[in-house]
């Protein structure tokens, strides 16, 4: 006899991990936040850096910009300005 128990799918909560791009989605107890306005063109919304913690802004900030596509963070956690050229941290040549 097989046993189908074993075979059974988790239910998607069992499944969901959490994902350093949706910090706030699967963290937050209650209402989810209001989302942050767009510090990008519209029709390049894909592009907008992803909301992170409150208490993780102020390190964030320290670091200082990866790349031109990262950005500066509110206390809020939503992106407030995006990252120059001049401000991001220099890569050695390859």
């Amino acid at each position: 006899m097989v046993c189908w128990l074993a075979l059974a799918p988790q239910p998607p909560a069992a499944l969901a991990q959490p994902s350093p791009n949706q910090p706030d989605a699967l963290d937050s107890v209650g209402l989810t936040p209001p989302p942050c306005p767009l510090i990008v063109p519209k029709n390049a919304a894909a592009l907008q850096p992803v909301r992170i913690k409150p208490k993780e802004v102020r390190l964030k900030n320290q670091l200082g910009c990866l790349s031109q596509e990262d950005a500066i963070y509110g206390p809020d956690g939503c992106p407030r300005q995006l990252c120059t050229k001049a401000t991001g941290i220099p890569l050695p040549p390859f």
